[in-house]
């Protein structure tokens, strides 16, 4: 639809809501004499500016359409606060033509290489983070194992626990071997 044609629609429309209200006074004023009720009106609304035909045809559906977008957008914007992604934006690009551009908007690290290059640039990124972690996380350990200066007093074992030890060694040894050497009865 062209402004012209939207135009001429409302320019149509305030004609007849002129119009309504011209008979609508008309009619007022032809009421009998016996009809006599006037409503209270509070001294407030006495005051307000009385709504223009464009205000009851079609600005309430306006203002309406208004709040329901200016409720959609702070419940959006609500949204967008709890997202803590921030991408590295940086001002150049690379033209169609390979030359390096200023712009607006572009992720950094995009720029020579193409997308594989950004890849490889997030990944070792990534891996440097990972280093970090595990730096500060040796470092924390380290600061607790300070604080553990617990060492047990080893003590020897008897000499009879020795050779009880030592034999069974011989004897599992020996028993191994003939093991393995001996054939089953069965075959």
């Amino acid at each position: 639809m062209t402004t012209s044609t939207t135009k001429l629609k409302k320019k149509k429309l305030f004609v007849w809501l002129a119009g309504a209200q011209a008979r609508q006074i008309a009619i007022a004023h032809e009421m009998p004499k016996e009809y006599t009720f006037q409503p209270q009106i509070l001294a407030k609304s006495s005051e307000m500016a009385s709504r223009t035909p464009y205000d009851l045809a079609i600005g309430d559906a306006e203002e309406h359409q208004m709040a329901i977008r200016r409720a959609r957008l702070n419940v959006e914007g609500d949204e967008l606060k709890n997202f803590n992604f921030r991408p590295k934006v940086s001002s150049k690009f690379v033209g169609k033509d390979g030359k390096i551009k200023e712009g607006k908007g572009v992720i950094s690290g995009y720029l020579e290489g193409g997308r594989g290059e950004y890849v490889r640039n997030l990944e070792l990124l990534e891996k440097e983070k990972e280093a970090k972690l595990q730096l500060l996380r040796k470092v924390s350990e380290a600061e607790e194992m300070k604080e553990c200066t617990f060492t047990p007093a080893k003590t020897n074992c008897p000499v009879y626990v020795k050779r009880i030890a030592r034999s069974m060694s011989i004897t599992r040894k020996h028993r191994e071997i003939n093991a393995e050497t001996q054939i089953p009865s069965w075959k």
